[in-house]
């Protein structure tokens, strides 16, 4: 059951930055994230990290969840929602309309 969640989770992302990476492939992410902060999965051969809610509470704690995590709490990525990162580099969606402005 967790591999077809899995699969499903990582198709859902790969189409979020298939259309994200159209607008704006030029953000970078640079740090060292071993685990996800909610089911502490090892993060070292993830293709993508969620920066994302980490709950369904109000005003919930943000934390760097895997696919399965942020497809469960944070399947929305845009600015002020979850910012969407693929090999740990590149940052997709989330960006203020002011910060990709600036990025052109």
């Amino acid at each position: 059951m967790i591999g077809s969640m899995y699969k499903g989770a990582l198709e859902h992302f790969e189409r979020i930055s298939q259309a994200e990476t159209q607008s704006w492939p030029d953000g970078r992410w640079h740090g060292q994230i071993e685990n996800c902060d909610i089911c502490s999965r090892p993060m070292a051969g993830e293709r993508f990290m969620i920066d994302g809610p980490a709950s369904f509470q109000r005003d919930p704690p943000w934390g760097n969840l895997c696919v399965l995590c942020a497809y469960k709490y944070s399947p929305i990525v845009g600015w002020g929602r979850a910012q969407l990162y693929e090999g740990r580099r590149t940052e997709y969606g989330g960006l203020s309309p002011e910060a990709r402005l600036r990025r052109r």
